[in-house]
């Protein structure tokens, strides 16, 4: 019977990124918005949707050329970014700013959620990824991630709504400030959470037995560790 660690463990000695590499990574993430939020106060709203359509191109050709993986997660906001960026520009008014937030946060919401059918749930390609977690043969890992990926979806689907709520309440101007304030504030709490909260988390609900192999589909069944050997029929 093997023994299960009672938190999640590093891989040792393998993508643990140093803290230069993560702070590095998160300018590249959050440089779309920095870039729009300056350019939009002193050069108006169409000059600083180019800029963030060019800072999310610039940062895709980075990774290219270090040989950086792009995630899911940064392929989705890269994606919404131009696509909404591109139709702003390509109208008389940028009418998308208005309710770019709300449609943006939905999409990425149903995808945290949707990410917890699957194989991988988002939160643990990103904690692979970026933190060095190894979930190797770790199927309560597998099942902690379904539950921190789930708890981010809400996150974005009440702030989808919440945005929803600003955009009908407030002229554009003061809508897109406020949704900077919140949803800055609101994430880097989210983040902080996440990672502050995680491992007492994880030992909680492990207590708990939450923290059972979950049944996945049958495609992702055969490559899920820990599931027990089916016995063949005697003839």
């Amino acid at each position: 019977m093997s023994k299960t660690p009672s938190s999640p463990q590093r891989a040792p000695g393998k993508g643990e990124p140093s803290r230069l590499a993560r702070i590095g990574q998160a300018v590249i993430e959050a440089g779309p918005l920095i870039l729009f939020l300056a350019v939009e106060r002193f050069a108006g709203v169409r000059l600083a949707i180019a800029a963030a359509i060019f800072a999310v191109v610039l940062g895709f050709l980075y990774r290219r050329w270090m040989g950086i993986a792009n995630t899911r997660l940064g392929l989705l906001a890269a994606g919404l970014t131009v696509v909404f960026g591109a139709i702003d520009l390509l109208s008389d008014t940028p009418f998308m700013l208005q309710y770019e937030g709300v449609i943006s946060n939905f999409v990425v919401g149903i995808v945290f959620f949707w990410s917890t059918r699957g194989k991988t749930p988002l939160i643990e390609e990103l904690a692979v990824r970026h933190g060095g977690i190894s979930t190797e043969d770790r199927p309560d890992l597998h099942r902690f991630f379904d539950y921190l990926s789930l708890t981010w979806a809400v996150y974005f689907l009440v702030k989808a709504a919440l945005y929803f709520w600003i955009s009908l309440r407030m002229p554009l101007e003061d809508a897109l400030q406020w949704r900077a304030i919140w949803g800055t504030l609101s994430l880097a709490a989210m983040a902080l959470a996440t990672g502050v909260l995680s491992r007492p988390a994880f030992r909680a609900l492990r207590r708990r037995g939450l923290l059972e192999a979950p049944k996945r589909s049958a495609k992702s069944s055969d490559t899920d560790s820990g599931a027990p050997d089916r016995k063949e029929p005697r003839s």
